[in-house]
């Protein structure tokens, strides 16, 4: 039978010689002794070693390595129920991974619509969401957020979404929801209805769109304009689609509409990304007008 020295050990398995040491004095792998006091360790030493590093690979701890190898409880039942419990730890971790990435790719879609929209106006469909109650104020809803996030795992990934009124050019506040992302996550969706997000009737709605800087605790009034200038432009362009008759005949072709013969706007938007530049708080925000 060959012998190693705990060098050429070390190369072979890839492990220290610090950590042969400390298995050595763990008593999971033993070795002989020259007279000179080098360690040597031979070929069923190095067997052992693949089982003790596969384990460790699994997260089994040396603890239970140390039982199963030098202690008399070892049994394949306690192997089965150690390694049953260290599939279920693997899957959580494994879930916890997968929700980090998912957050990750919601920053990114943020950051990539920031930079692709912020002070442009485009047409745009209202993304497919599931929303919650209004709630009467944005504390309100804050108050909700923190609520549903300590209650499940995932559920931070829901956004805040504003709803206001423009009428006569004045911006009304009127509440504020928790939404989430249709398609984000298919195990997070089981978990909304009991947690009173329901699919919401904005999904999909052709509307005018863009992205704002606005101070946190203002509204995004010069952005609501632009968006009502280019809707005017629009009906002006287009009043067969836009303007609604007043006594029930058909819109007349051609007759533009002022800002004053505007109903009540909605508009809705959806807070992104907080930023804290000079002391100053903004907030990065998607800005819908339906059309």
């Amino acid at each position: 039978m060959r012998y190693y020295q705990i060098g050429e050990a070390a190369e072979l398995t890839g492990l220290s010689r610090d950590t042969l040491r400390f298995y050595e004095k763990k008593g999971l792998i033993r070795s002989e002794r020259k007279e000179n006091g080098y360690r040597l360790y031979n070929e069923n030493d190095l067997a052992a070693l693949i089982s003790i590093k596969y384990r460790r690979h699994m997260n089994h701890s040396i603890g239970d390595i140390e039982k199963d190898l030098i202690g008399s409880n070892f049994s394949i039942e306690n192997m089965k129920k150690l390694t049953e419990a260290a599939i279920i730890k693997e899957q959580q971790e494994l879930r916890k991974h997968q929700l980090s990435m998912k957050r990750l790719e919601l920053t990114k879609r943020d950051i990539a619509s920031i930079e692709a929209h912020m002070g442009r106006c485009s047409e745009k469909c209202f993304p497919k969401i599931y929303e919650g109650e209004p709630k009467s104020s944005y504390m309100e809803a804050i108050r909700s957020w923190f609520t549903l996030a300590s209650e499940k795992d995932g559920l931070d990934m829901c956004y805040l979404l504003d709803s206001y009124s423009l009428k006569d050019g004045e911006l009304e506040y009127r509440n504020t929801r928790l939404i989430f992302f249709a398609g984000l996550d298919a195990e997070l969706e089981k978990e909304l209805d009991p947690a009173g997000l329901k699919k919401s009737g904005l999904s999909g709605k052709e509307c005018l769109f863009t992205v704002a800087e606005c101070l946190a605790d203002g509204m995004p009034e010069e952005s609501t304009k632009l968006l009502l200038e280019k809707k005017i432009s629009l009906q002006g362009k287009e009043p067969e689609r836009i303007i609604a008759p007043e006594d029930g005949k058909e819109p007349l072709p051609g007759r533009k509409i002022r800002p004053q013969d505007q109903a009540a706007e909605e508009i809705f938007v959806i807070s992104l990304i907080d930023s804290y530049r000079d002391e100053i708080h903004t907030r990065y925000q998607e800005i819908y007008m339906p059309l």
